[in-house]
């Protein structure tokens, strides 16, 4: 799938009346989308579902595969001969899509329902984040989402005895924290009215419900999950230990799954959106690590410790300056780093600023195995701020000389300024505006992440720190290469677990002694490796890609190479496969060479 249009092309495209037998068909999609996924729907602002939760039984992905088929054949009925050339990328696009999700379906993504990273027992905290609770219906509709529940846990244990009796299991690794996170959720299926997190958004005050009519409402609740939720959750904890934690699967990497080479090559294609084997991404890897080690030499040995990374490390690491000590703290940092350090140097290379807010939030205590940070997107309709979390379970930790790179990812320019550049296209089929930005243990078989462009892009950022002069010192150019290394070192320990044969205590070993990670942090990235094959990978690649492209524009144009309008190239063409992102820039240079050609036409003319 190749395309060369440019991305101002696309974004002024005016639709052909032939266009809209397939806007008709991205509207049915879409619409098909939402109604399937009511928690998806949450996600991007539509409301008229929050009283139901997804069904993610066996028959429902059965009913799912027959659907995208028949929307492929409707797909491969049109004819693109009369259609616009915007149109004809989205219908590629859509069609990738669809044939990326009907060839996974023999790799069962969906016997994979609940981990330690992803499941009905976290996606609780996203799913309130994402839903409204503005009157007393918002309660009353959310109090009908609450009695879903019992029915949707069912079918993680369906899902689960379908993994067992195919082979589709997680690793014990994967699984270990599940019971005591069901706990930590439930109270040990004790409720707690003043803790739970089901009922915290009865702890508000909203305008137009009494504090009587927020206690009815409450009660009710408190009836629901007495009743029935925490009883299926505690029914879950006990067969994930009896039964299914029994069951899982002896070794670490994923090609011991069935077919299990395959399935790995299929993660890193999703991932990556390339035919990289895991050979090539391996000693790609080992290329950055040894290229970015060196750059961390320097840095130690103009601070006076020579080119003994680790001893400059544990100087650093046992200097109090360089920690915070409370949540507060951190929290705080990071908002004058994002605000008052980042924020007005953009405008020196963007030329569009969304003007979304972007809230700085610690992440929930019981996903304290979550990463360091991540980000959630806003609305369209800016009623939801975009949030970077924040781990905040080990603060003394976390060195606030790499919170500036950290920033740079998932705040601006990274996540935030990409999230809602892309939900702010005019133009752009709605299903390429929002991504899925959840349950990743199903990966490869689901719809799209565009994992390379849009982890690509927040990697890429952090580099960009240092053409803006935001690292101040070289204590803060370390905590970048600190970030980078990880990203590279990623390549080299998620192919050696999947693909060559490394145990849990090897990829650490490499992870703490080549990436300087501090033990908890190694032993929480390798579980997330473990758990989400692939998925890792796609920082780096993308990074790099979109360097490699940067580079191109700027030997190509020349002086008439302009920063700004190459960021407003790679943002406008919005989440899609590498392939896709090198035409479309390709085009954007051709564009420009010959505007630029014209205009000097123009000003030879005019002398």
């Amino acid at each position: 799938m190749d395309f060369e249009i440019s991305p101002l092309t696309y974004a002024n495209n005016e639709p052909r009346p032939e266009d809209k037998v397939v806007i008709r068909l991205f509207e049915e999609v879409w619409s098909w989308r939402l109604k399937t996924s009511p928690e998806f729907a949450s996600y991007c602002g539509v409301h008229v579902d929050d009283d139901k939760l997804d069904d993610i039984g066996l028959e429902s992905f059965k009913e799912w595969k027959t659907t995208v088929e028949e929307f492929l054949e409707r797909c491969k009925e049109i004819n693109t001969e009369t259609i616009s050339e915007a149109a004809k990328l989205d219908l590629a696009l859509l069609q990738e899509e669809f044939n990326t999700f009907l060839s996974a379906c023999k790799f069962k993504g969906w016997c994979f329902p609940i981990t330690f990273q992803d499941g009905v027992h976290n996606d609780i905290h996203l799913l309130l984040s994402f839903s409204k609770f503005e009157k007393e219906s918002d309660y009353k509709v959310y109090i009908e989402r609450l009695k879903c529940y019992p029915r949707q846990i069912s079918q993680v244990r369906e899902m689960c005895e379908e993994g067992i009796k195919t082979g589709y299991v997680n690793h014990m690794v994967s699984m270990r924290e599940v019971p005591d996170q069901i706990n930590s959720l439930t109270n040990n299926g004790k409720l707690d009215p003043k803790t739970s997190p089901f009922l915290s958004p009865f702890r508000k005050e909203v305008d137009g419900i009494s504090p009587e009519e927020m206690t009815e409402l409450e009660k009710e609740a408190i009836t629901v999950l007495e009743d029935s939720v925490l009883p299926a959750f505690t029914d879950l904890r006990d067969y994930l230990t009896s039964v299914y934690m029994r069951r899982t699967r002896p070794s670490i990497g994923c090609c011991t799954l069935p077919n299990g080479q395959r399935y790995y090559q299929q993660c890193l294609k999703f991932h990556t959106s390339t035919d990289l084997t895991p050979q090539e991404v391996h000693n790609l890897g080992l290329q950055e690590v040894d290229r970015i080690s060196k750059a961390m030499q320097k840095i130690s040995m103009e601070e006076g410790f020579g080119s003994n990374v680790q001893r400059f490390i544990r100087h650093i690491k046992n200097s109090k300056e360089f920690f915070y000590e409370t949540e507060e703290e951190i929290l705080s940092g990071i908002k004058d780093i994002c605000t008052n350090r980042i924020r007005p140097k953009l405008s020196k290379m963007f030329k569009t600023i969304p003007d979304v807010d972007m809230t700085i939030k610690a992440s929930p205590a019981s996903m304290s195995s979550a990463p360091a940070a991540y980000y959630m997107a806003g609305t369209m309709d800016g009623s939801r701020p975009g949030i970077y979390y924040v781990n905040t379970s080990h603060t003394t930790d976390i060195p606030m000389y790499e919170l500036m790179a950290l920033s740079l990812h998932e705040g601006e320019p990274g996540h935030h300024l990409q999230s809602m550049y892309a939900i702010q296209q005019k133009g752009v089929p709605i299903f390429r505006q929002y991504i899925e930005d959840m349950k990743y243990s199903r990966a490869p078989t689901r719809f799209s992440l565009q994992t390379a462009y849009i982890e690509g892009w927040g990697l890429y950022c952090e580099s960009l720190g240092e053409e803006l002069g935001l690292y101040s010192t070289n204590h803060e150019l370390f905590g970048r290469y600190m970030f980078e290394i990880l990203r590279a070192a990623r390549l080299v320990v998620d192919t050696g677990l999947h693909a060559f044969g490394w145990t849990f205590e090897s990829t650490k070993k490499y992870l703490t002694e080549r990436a300087f990670m501090h033990e908890w942090f190694a032993d929480s990235e390798t579980k997330r490796y473990i758990t989400w094959p692939g998925q890792a990978c796609a920082y780096k690649i993308g990074e790099l890609k979109i360097k490699e492209l940067r580079q191109r524009a700027e030997k190509e144009l020349g002086d008439a190479f302009d920063i700004c309008e190459f960021h407003d190239a790679v943002l406008q063409c919005g989440p899609v496969p590498l392939n896709i992102l090198e035409g479309m820039i390709s085009a954007f240079i051709k564009d420009s060479k010959s505007s630029n050609k014209l205009e000097n036409e123009e000003n030879s003319n005019a002398s």
